[in-house]
């Protein structure tokens, strides 16, 4: 996440000699190597409406761009505002707190080169991650899981997490009331996935 660590990232493999011709992020901004891993949303598009002009001379669509692309994920952001005027102390100490809450749960956290990642497997699949905006008052939350199904139990460990920091109004969004789980379910299964009672889970 964030540009900077995307572009660094890329020319790191580039470097190591494996191939990685572009660097994006998942808002939108990208660049090439071969543009100087310039962040150039101009160059990009020029770049497509070659693309597409090329494709059109040979009786495709610009569908076929993205015809052999995984859509099996499910995936939510929520955006938490900071209503502090240190906005970027208060949101080092979030994510103080949210790591040490992951790690007491005994969650996975992976190396992340910006925020806070927990990652998922077993009873389910994905991952979250929270993280300070550089330039805005506001904590990005991502989440994604292999299925809905994943990315349901994965927004109900949400309050172990955030209670305490969360509006009434973001967790609604969410579809729980404040420090709660969303349902009975939901809370079986993030019950079931925290004691590894992974039978029990896959019958719900």
């Amino acid at each position: 996440r964030g540009y900077k660590n995307v572009i660094n990232k890329c020319k790191e493999l580039n470097a190591e000699g494996i191939v990685s011709p572009l660097a994006m992020e998942t808002s939108g901004h990208g660049c090439l190597k071969e543009n100087y891993y310039l962040d150039d949303g101009a160059y990009l598009a020029v770049k497509l409406v070659i693309a597409v002009a090329k494709a059109k001379r040979e009786g495709k669509t610009i569908d076929h761009f993205i015809a052999n692309l995984c859509t099996e994920y499910a995936d939510r952001e929520v955006r938490f505002p900071i209503l502090t005027d240190d906005f970027h102390a208060y949101g080092t100490s979030v994510l103080e707190t949210f790591k040490k809450r992951a790690l007491q749960s005994g969650f996975e956290l992976p190396k992340s080169y910006e925020g806070i990642r927990i990652r998922f497997s077993g009873v389910c699949t994905g991952w979250m991650l929270l993280r300070a905006s550089l330039h805005d008052p506001v904590m990005v939350l991502n989440l994604e899981g292999h299925t809905p199904r994943d990315l349901e139990i994965i927004t109900g460990i949400l309050p172990l997490l955030f209670c305490a920091y969360t509006s009434d109004k973001v967790y609604k969004e969410l579809g729980f009331s404040p420090c709660g789980f969303p349902s009975t379910r939901i809370k079986v299964w993030y019950l079931c996935w925290y004691l590894k009672i992974t039978d029990l889970a896959a019958t719900y």
